[in-house]
């Protein structure tokens, strides 16, 4: 990571503390920066990625760093704020920072010239069982199981009927990660970039309701998964291709694949999935080109393509190994001769140079992963490391028809006349989705991974 220097800068700055005796951790952001670049570097190593640069220098002040990003946000939208009807001149961008031990849990949020902070007892079992009965009370598994690959022989995942009400659930998913010392920050909130450790990350913040009307924060804030604090300073140093984007999104190159022609020959079995084809030749009609489906898909084909497209759209399967990581977890396409089973790995796709802005991986299994300290490890980040800045990644899989239905209203929201934020543009999807369709977890698995809003 470059190095770069900081004006000095005065700032007010509030704090929040939820625990006796802890106070003194406000100060100590810096010292669980450094942390969680050491658990980043473990996480790096696991998976044997590519690209990665990323070091800390005792003493430096990073808290600074993240506010100095944090008014690069505001100034930009601000300039802009009058061109479109509906904004105002606001602070309204966060981070979120979550610091998790084995049985600690620190949350920093950094909004303009404040610091909100929370700490408590919570236990890394505790966030596993927390992200589990979320799941189940949504019934993801079921949806999961209608959709995803399976192993041949007949052996599905297990479903686990749900324990909880969904209302419990969201509460206590709330409650855990949006405490209240964070949710004053979170009042008048534009957009909430969140940069987790552990399993957090698999976790689908738009349903959490941290507001006293009991709405869900995905009706107040978009909300995108950021990849590390490690990163800022690159995005610093190019923060032309963060801001001052084009006014509209424009592609003039997209590759558009849906429902390939999948490999027979394996252990693992991959359901024909319609849907996904019709979803892919609709999406395709609305950017004006042709979507490549069927025995057309070859996997030689789409990754050549995918190297001169300006936007990938991937409706397919997806499937995560847990034992093999990246170099087992892969996009599903036609096999051929280059690549005689179709399968584009995450380790292959982490390791070519992608010119695309923005990637929506319509897959199962592509935002979620294997856990570490530092995160997880999953496909849709390969993405990132192969130079995508947005990735519209799924925490679980979703029925067809929900998501041709979703998807085709973001794109519709991508080509209005307004600035290229895709996690704004998703939640507006969202929110125009749930208004015909209020079943949580046909919305909520969809995230933006990347700098973005």
């Amino acid at each position: 990571m470059k190095k770069f220097l900081l004006l000095p800068v005065l700032f007010l700055v509030f704090y929040n503390v939820s625990a006796q005796g802890d106070s003194i951790d406000i100060n100590s952001f810096n010292r669980y920066y450094e942390k969680s670049i050491d658990k980043l570097r473990e996480l790096v190593a696991v998976k044997r990625s590519v690209g990665f640069d990323c070091n800390y220098y005792k003493g430096y002040d990073y808290k600074s760093e993240i506010l100095k990003l944090i008014r690069k946000f505001e100034n930009e939208f601000n300039e802009n704020a009058g061109k479109y009807k509906n904004r105002n001149r606001a602070d309204h961008v966060a981070i979120i920072f979550y610091s998790a031990e084995t049985d600690t849990l620190r949350i920093w949020l950094f909004r303009n010239n404040r610091i909100y902070y929370h700490f408590s007892l919570t236990t890394k079992q505790q966030l596993a069982d927390a992200e589990l009965q979320l799941r189940q009370a949504l019934g993801v598994d079921e949806l999961r199981a209608a959709r995803s690959p399976y192993l041949r022989g007949g052996e599905t995942r297990n479903t686990v009927s749900a324990k909880t009400s969904p209302d419990v659930a969201i509460n206590t998913a709330t409650s855990i990660l949006l405490p209240a010392a964070i949710r004053k920050g979170l009042h008048q909130l534009h957009h909430l970039i969140i940069i987790p450790e552990y399993n957090i990350g698999q976790f689908p913040f738009g349903i959490l309701k941290p507001y006293k009307e009991n709405s869900f924060l995905i009706d107040s804030t978009s909300i995108s998964f950021a990849p590390h604090l490690c990163n800022l300073a690159m995005v610093d140093d190019d923060k032309e291709r963060l801001f001052r984007r084009k006014n509209s999104f424009h592609t003039e190159r997209p590759l558009i694949v849906g429902n390939p022609s999948y490999y027979a020959g394996g252990e693992i079995v991959f359901p024909s999935l319609p849907g996904a084809e019709e979803e892919a030749r609709t999406i395709a009609q609305l950017m004006r080109t042709n979507a490549i489906t069927g025995k057309e898909a070859t996997a030689g084909k789409i990754i050549a393509a995918s190297m001169q497209a300006d936007f990938l759209y991937f409706a397919t399967h997806g499937f995560f190994d847990f034992e093999k990581l990246l170099k087992g977890s892969f996009l599903a396409f036609t096999p051929d001769g280059s690549i005689p089973n179709g399968f584009w790995t995450a380790d292959s796709i982490q390791r070519v140079k992608l010119k695309a802005d923005l990637a929506v991986l319509s897959a199962c299994q592509t935002g979620v992963g294997k856990i570490y300290e530092g995160g997880f490890i999953g496909i849709g980040r390969s993405f990132y490391i192969a130079g995508v800045d947005n990735t519209v990644i799924s925490l679980w899989s979703v029925n067809d028809e929900s998501t041709k239905n979703l998807m085709v209203m973001f794109m519709n929201q991508l080509q209005q006349p307004d600035y290229f934020f895709p996690a704004s543009h998703l939640r507006k999807a969202i929110l125009e989705y749930k208004r015909k369709d209020n079943t949580l977890a046909h919305w909520a698995p969809f995230m933006v991974f990347g700098f973005t809003y």
